[in-house]
């Protein structure tokens, strides 16, 4: 067995283990496109990253005003994060940035990362998580 089968298959199996703890979820859908080379595996960060975008345009925005500080940018929106949305919200917004920050630097990095973000953003046309992420997509 390859070394990279085996990964995937380690990797898979704690996938289905970690159930819906998010950062755990974010540490094995990271690895598992590399292990696998299957663009699906991307697929399942950009929709964990949706299911916080799309609750609203105001929360897509707030996402990527979180990332942006996350990066070195501006801290307000990390300091306001609780008071407006409350702990869980709140975290959820957290690692939805986190989420978006991967997928757009491995896009700029992997070209089946990068198609994977082109067909989730031109299926979801008008989502606020396709907005996000073709707002936040560096330019070529």
């Amino acid at each position: 067995m390859k070394r990279c089968d085996l990964c995937s298959q380690v990797c898979r199996r704690n996938w289905r283990a970690c159930g819906s703890r998010p950062p755990l979820i974010l540490t094995y859908c990271g690895v598992l496109p590399f292990a696998s080379g299957d663009a699906r595996h991307v697929r399942k960060i950009i929709e964990f990253y949706a299911s916080t975008a799309d609750q609203s345009e105001q929360v897509a925005i707030d996402i990527a005003r979180v990332g942006i500080a996350m990066m070195g940018g501006p801290q307000e929106p990390l300091q306001g994060l609780r008071a407006k949305y409350g702990d869980n919200v709140g975290r959820q917004i957290i690692y939805a940035a986190t989420a978006q920050w991967a997928i757009q630097a491995n896009a700029q990095r992997h070209s089946f990362v990068d198609q994977a973000v082109t067909r989730f953003i031109n299926e979801r046309q008008g989502t606020p998580a396709a907005k996000g992420l073709a707002a936040t997509r560096p330019r070529r």
